[in-house]
């Protein structure tokens, strides 16, 4: 499995490409073409972004700190009246 950061520089690449091939999709029909490749592609890396990402926060915490009880409810305690 790939790093976080060469996950994420990828993406930063394939998306600039993405871009760049979108914009000029609306006269080129073969930019277009590259455009929509692009897209699935991106669809993929973002899912192993996912991945890697969790991965990468499961490092950084390998110790959790311990989940607090939630303390009881109390209950009002009725005064006698005077």
């Amino acid at each position: 499995m790939s790093t976080y950061a060469e996950v994420l520089e990828g993406i930063k690449t394939k998306f600039a490409t993405f871009v760049t091939d979108a914009e000029a999709g609306a006269e080129d029909k073969g930019a277009a073409l590259r455009a929509r490749k692009t897209s699935m592609e991106l669809r993929k890396d973002l899912q192993d972004f996912r991945k890697a990402s969790v991965t990468n926060d499961r490092a950084r915490t390998k110790v959790r700190a311990p989940k607090v009880a939630a303390a009881p409810a109390t209950t009002p305690v009725a005064t006698p009246a005077a």
